[in-house]
């Protein structure tokens, strides 16, 4: 599922990525202004493993939302490099738990919406 949305997202210019609608025109793309404990730890975690240089942790954190038609907490945690003008995805936030949430979290719905790069039914 997070696969098949990557590789459709793979698909288009970082410009084009970034300018992703919700059904209800609201952006499907976020810029991490402010980290939660989560991320901070998951940053950490990345950095410490060797995973990503001290160059990485100068770039945008990102977050995108899975479903564009539907309610849905799911995101992907992605750093963009606005320089190179790629985006590498970091981490699945299957809860809406790394990049903060309201409170008002709802069960995904099955979307079969042409719009949506997470596939049919899925």
């Amino acid at each position: 599922m997070l696969a098949g949305m990557l590789a459709r997202l793979n698909t288009l210019s970082l410009d084009e990525v970034m300018l992703l609608e919700r059904a209800g025109g609201t952006s499907a793309v976020h810029q991490l202004n402010s980290m939660s404990e989560a991320t901070d730890r998951r940053m950490q975690e990345l950095y410490d493993s060797g995973h990503l240089s001290d160059e990485a942790l100068e770039w945008e954190l990102i977050t995108i939302t899975f479903c564009f038609e539907q309610i849905d907490a799911r995101r992907i945690i992605v750093l963009q490099d606005s320089i190179e003008r790629v985006i590498y995805p970091l981490w699945w936030d299957q809860n809406h738990l790394v990049s903060g949430s309201n409170g008002s979290l709802r069960a995904a719905k099955s979307c079969r919406n042409s719009r949506c790069f997470h596939g049919e039914g899925e």
